[in-house]
């Protein structure tokens, strides 16, 4: 209800995404079940972009790549419009 309580779910949020999406330990390393388990963090599909970029050396054409860039896009289009929708009813139960 705080502003505080949020900031401290959401410092637990990003570290738990880190860890299940490859930021801290590659995914090639982590079990299978962990493998799939990452594909619900943001930071795998960022990953992944990465390593087709810089690793694979794959062109932006690709379609790999793309369809990587567009599951980012439609997850950042869709938490940003519950934020907005959060927003305003938060504001309007403010008034």
């Amino acid at each position: 209800k705080s502003r505080q309580q949020v900031q401290g779910i959401s410092t637990l949020v990003i570290l738990v995404m880190s860890c299940i999406g490859g930021s801290m330990v590659p995914t090639f390393i982590m079990p299978e079940f962990m493998q799939k388990i990452a594909v619900f963090s943001v930071n795998y599909w960022g990953i992944q972009g990465f390593y087709d970029i810089f690793w694979r050396m794959l062109p932006v054409t690709d379609t790999l790549f793309l369809s990587r860039v567009l599951v980012l896009f439609v997850i950042g289009t869709t938490l940003n419009l519950l934020a907005v929708l959060m927003f305003k009813r938060n504001v309007l139960k403010l008034h």
